[in-house]
């Protein structure tokens, strides 16, 4: 999530996917979305992969202290998973 973003627009949201040790986990062929809430506002991006343990989207969103984000992904072959985010 861009931390700069001061004004809605299109800006990148990129998360990198790791295991509990850190290491990197393929995101090929995985799929997910992230739901930014920032007060009433709820922006839904499309997230898909972008390098060996990367995904990536973008969306209209504006950065604020309070905002956060809710990332949800499926790898190839494995379950749903889930994380929050305070950027």
């Amino acid at each position: 999530i861009e931390k700069e973003a001061k004004a809605a627009m299109d800006n990148p949201v990129v998360v990198y996917v790791t295991n509990l040790d850190g290491q990197a986990v393929s995101t090929t062929g995985a799929t997910g979305t992230a739901m930014l809430l920032s007060g009433n506002d709820k922006t839904v991006v499309t997230l898909l992969p972008d390098g060996d343990n990367r995904m990536k989207g973008t969306a209209k969103y504006a950065s604020t202290p309070t905002m956060k984000a809710l990332v949800t992904i499926t790898l190839a072959g494995k379950g749903t998973e889930q994380a929050r985010y305070m950027p």
